[in-house]
């Protein structure tokens, strides 16, 4: 399991990007798979490719989804466990974001900084469901940290206010889309075309 995702763009290259995409129409807004924000779905997609996150699932899955989160956020917690039963089939990166609390920022770095993200990831979410308050965030790099706030800045370069958001390219229509909010595990495979 790979334990960061990132493709060779630096964050000046992703900003400068959004600031020459500014004029791109976004979704048509008919649901909340619409996401009204400065990137069409195909821009937020090739967006998301350059976030730092951690992979969960079949890491060989072609079509990577890649879900926007922030720690806090207890919609979060609910898509992490509802994304569960289908983790075979797909490749999913999480991306932290720092946007809810000031607990938000460190604790993605935190879960970003583990040996092992996604145990990090599973003991934070558990936590978030039972009002715990998540992990601790001691410990978490300051390459981490830097890697949280250029996630946090390219979300709301983006136009994007919500989390969790699930960005995505629908393996049977090739449709990109995004989807803020926690579908049920049946909506999340209809969604992501599994």
């Amino acid at each position: 399991m790979r334990k960061h995702h990132r493709v060779g763009l630096g964050r000046r290259t992703v900003v400068a990007m959004l600031i020459a995409s500014a004029t791109v129409a976004c979704s048509d807004g008919e649901d909340r798979r619409a996401s009204k924000s400065a990137s069409s779905p195909e821009r937020m997609y090739e967006l998301a490719s350059t976030a730092n996150g951690f992979v969960v699932g079949n890491a060989t899955a072609a079509d990577p989804v890649y879900i926007f989160f922030d720690p806090q956020c207890p919609v979060c917690a609910t898509l992490w466990a509802t994304v569960k039963p289908v983790l075979g089939q797909v490749k999913l990166v999480w991306i932290p974001v720092g946007l809810l609390r000031p607990a938000s920022a460190p604790q993605g770095a935190a879960i970003l900084s583990s040996a092992d993200p996604v145990a990090a990831m599973n003991e934070h979410e558990a936590s978030i469901r039972n009002g715990a308050g998540g992990i601790s965030a001691f410990g978490s790099s300051e390459r981490a940290k830097a890697q949280v706030a250029d996630n946090t800045a390219l979300f709301k370069a983006a136009g994007q206010r919500l989390v969790p958001l699930i960005v995505y390219r629908n393996r049977k229509t090739g449709r990109h889309g995004v989807f803020a909010g926690s579908p049920t595990t049946e909506g999340f495979a209809d969604l992501v075309g599994l």
